[in-house]
């Protein structure tokens, strides 16, 4: 059962990214075509938006695998470390 879940989890996200691509793509075409601005400024706004709904999926999983095996097997500070760096990433 757990596999299929995290299957069906990954198939959102890939679904998920498939159209933050397409945003992506669309201002591009935008651009070429000389698109109104603020009809520009939206779309990203948009794709902004999206990339910020998967970090936090993506994240959450992590936090909830990965985080957890490590400080299940004693490599806490190293977790907390990586986090902590990926994190930093999206506060400057």
């Amino acid at each position: 059962m757990a596999k299929k879940k995290i299957r069906s989890e990954k198939t959102k996200l890939l679904s998920r990214l498939r159209r933050i691509e397409g945003q992506v793509s669309a201002v591009v075409r935008m651009a070429e075509q000389d698109a109104y601005c603020v009809d520009m400024l939206t779309q990203i706004a948009a794709a902004r938006a999206a990339l910020l709904a998967a970090t936090r999926v993506i994240l959450t999983e992590h936090m909830n695998s990965c985080v957890v095996k490590s400080f299940k097997t004693g490599k806490s500070k190293s977790a907390i470390a990586e986090l902590e760096k990926v994190l930093s990433q999206f506060v400057k």
